[in-house]
């Protein structure tokens, strides 16, 4: 059996660690998965959380995108 691995995550990380961010790219209803101790500006627990995006992901992820989005 081979190993067909198409999917592919966009991983955000900010310096101080608090802020760690998945994105699932092309997923039929993007969502980021939240891994730090800080989203949206609000401590939570550090447990992995599933958030929907308010926004379609485009089809090329740019380091523009990523920091108006954060």
């Amino acid at each position: 059996m081979g190993n067909n691995c198409e999917t592919s995550f966009l991983h955000i990380i900010f310096e101080d660690k608090k802020r760690i961010l998945t994105i699932l790219l092309n997923a039929p209803k993007p969502y980021a998965v939240s891994k730090g101790t800080v989203f949206q500006g609000k401590l939570i627990s550090g447990c992995w959380k599933r958030y929907l995006l308010p926004f379609e992901m485009p089809k090329s992820i740019t380091p523009r995108f990523v920091s108006r989005n954060h």
